[in-house]
């Protein structure tokens, strides 16, 4: 390396860093998210595994399905198998409605009727759980994202 590459890292670094500097500040006002300046892998293979996985693995998956497909029982099962957590959200928001929670009042007062696909109107369609009316989608997502 000679000088000129040297000075033109450096600009290049310092770029970088403005640019990673830049996005932090716009992530951190957005919400809580993280921002990570550097992976370190000075460290075991399973080390550096595990913190890759733990930065880039979801934290959190939504399903949407038709009513007609039985969701519950595979999305257990792949809670299961990869170690996560499995909520049926219209399930906790019918729960603390029907039990005139603090939370459910509060979902309550959110509340905003949406048209849902035309899949919940099909004929021989049944909605044991009353999806239909408790569906996350008529409620505040920030009322939601609390309950949750």
């Amino acid at each position: 390396m000679n000088e000129d590459n040297i000075a033109e890292l450096k600009e290049m670094d310092d770029a970088a860093k403005a640019a990673q500097e830049e996005l932090a500040t716009c992530l951190e006002s957005c919400s809580s998210t993280k921002v990570y300046d550097c992976l370190k892998t000075d460290k075991s293979d399973e080390s550096v595994k595990t913190d890759l996985t733990g930065l880039f693995r979801a934290k959190i998956v939504i399903v949407n399905h038709s009513p007609s497909l039985q969701v519950d029982t595979p999305c257990a099962n792949l809670a299961i198998r990869y170690n996560m957590l499995y909520l049926s959200v219209h399930q906790l928001i019918r729960e603390n409605i029907k039990n005139n929670t603090k939370m459910g009042e509060k979902l309550l007062l959110s509340k905003q009727s949406r048209q849902l696909s035309e899949a919940f109107h099909q004929v021989g369609v049944m909605d044991a759980h009353d999806e239909m009316q408790y569906s996350a989608v008529h409620f505040d997502i920030h009322c939601v994202m609390e309950l949750l």
